[in-house]
């Protein structure tokens, strides 16, 4: 399992085409996954699905990459969280494989 959480800078200054003094979304979360988070299945055949991956999304990529791991993971698992940073802030870029709990 790999897990990426990339905090995101956007220089308004960069190009002039995006720059917006106004626009504000310090906080904003992406999260891209695999068919792997929402095809995990419990011993009893039962998928994560779509609902409780809606209920994790806004959480780390660890932690949603560990949620489905625990329900029963049958599959890899990639989860890609990136965060807009506000201006003057540090980027933190971390990446972390998990080891893999197939039974």
């Amino acid at each position: 399992m790999v897990l990426l959480d990339v905090l995101w800078r956007f220089h308004p200054g960069d190009d002039p085409r995006w720059a917006d003094p106004d626009f504000d979304a310090k906080g904003e979360q992406l999260t891209l996954l695999t068919d792997g988070v929402v095809e995990a299945r419990d011993r009893n055949g039962e998928l994560f699905g779509f609902e409780r991956t809606t209920k994790v999304a806004n959480e780390s990529a660890e932690s949603v990459a560990q949620a489905a791991q625990d329900f029963g993971q049958e599959d890899d698992i990639t989860v890609l969280t990136i965060t807009r940073l506000g201006l003057g802030e540090e980027a933190v870029v971390q990446l972390e494989t998990l080891s893999p709990s197939l039974a």
